[in-house]
Order: C-alpha cells, then sequence, then structure tokens
C-alpha cells in the first residue's frame, strides 16, 4: 500500500459512478466517509467473484515510476495501476451464460477514467472538489482530506497507453482488464 494508491482508492469510492458499478452490484465491506466501499482495494483484493455473474471489483496499486526524476524540483513520477476484474453473464448453475466480462471491464473503466486521467489542467469554477480550483492542482484522498487540501497533490495523472486484459487463473470464465496511469505528484 502506498500513500498514492489510498488516496486513489479512497477517491473512487467517493465517485457516483463507482457506487453505481460496483458498491450495489457487491457486497460490501463497509463505509468510507458514509460511502459504501464496495469492492474497490488498495493493493490486495478481499473478494472472489469466480462464482458470481456480472459483477466486478477494482484493485488499486503502485507499479513503479513511470519517468525518471527531474533535478529541477521535487516532483515524483510514480506508476499506478488500476485492475478491473469481472465475472460474466453466469447461468444459475454458475455456468457462464454470456461472454461479457471484458464489456463490463471497459464500461467500468470509462467511467473512472475521467478521475485518473486529468491531464486537463483547466478546472471548471463549478467543478467538483475532488479537481480542485482552477489553476490549482487536484487533491485525492477521502472527502475531508479533498476539502482541509491535505490529501495527495496531484498535479497531473494520465493514460499510458491501452489496457491489457488477461483470464483470471481458475476463474471460470473471469477477466481482468489492466490500465496504467502515470501520475505527476509532489
Amino acid at each position: 500500500m502506498t500513500r498514492l494508491t489510498l488516496a486513489a482508492r479512497n477517491l473512487l469510492v467517493q465517485t457516483p459512478e463507482v457506487q453505481a458499478r460496483v458498491a450495489d452490484k457487491t457486497i460490501g465491506r463497509g463505509t468510507v466517509n458514509g460511502f459504501s466501499d464496495g469492492w474497490v482495494f488498495d493493493t490486495t483484493p478481499y473478494a472472489n467473484i469466480e462464482k458470481k455473474s456480472h459483477q466486478a471489483f477494482i484493485v488499486v496499486a503502485f507499479d513503479g515510476t513511470w519517468q525518471a526524476p527531474n533535478e529541477h524540483n521535487t516532483a515524483r513520477f510514480p506508476r499506478m495501476v488500476v485492475d478491473v476484474w469481472a465475472s460474466p453473464t453466469r447461468k444459475p448453475d454458475g455456468t457462464v451464460q454470456v461472454n461479457d466480462a471484458d464489456y463490463l471491464i471497459e464500461e467500468i473503466m470509462d467511467d473512472l477514467r475521467p478521475y485518473l486521467h486529468t491531464v486537463n489542467v483547466d478546472v471548471a469554477p463549478d467543478a467538483p472538489a475532488w479537481m480542485g480550483t482552477p489553476g490549482q492542482p487536484r487533491i485525492w484522498g477521502t472527502a475531508a482530506e479533498i476539502a482541509n487540501r491535505t490529501g495527495v497533490l496531484v498535479m497531473y495523472s494520465q493514460a499510458l497507453g491501452e489496457p491489457t486484459f488477461s483470464d483470471v487463473k481458475d476463474g471460470n470464465g473471469a477477466r481482468m482488464g489492466r490500465y496504467s496511469f502515470g501520475v505527476s505528484t509532489a
């Protein structure tokens, strides 16, 4: 677990899109700032979807660096991966009815991308608090950390290429999509 991945996880569990896609389709572990955390994990998943029908969970993890540090300031450039695990639609007996796990993964990432791919530094004056204010960097973290500007300072975060998809070992049709983001932080 890193401070960045925990902050990203805490940001994601507050978003309406995650609430709609993950929290109401799974059994949540508890609440974070009044929001059900659904199945959004920092580094290690504590969920099993191999026998569930059309359900998903998200894992945010640190994956090294994506750019060398510079000699002019204290900026850091960690690479963060977001793994979306999804099960296909199943019949009542647990066998696969429709191989649609990749579609669910892509739908979830389409909802999350605006929160994590933040290269547009222009912030509208009426933007949500997590986006920051015009001309200011974003803050990731809990609602309190965002409001108090004590979370992780994110100058920008950009998607690094296209996702990779793979079968989940012994997953009975479950799939995982991995998305990488290059983050610039202090």
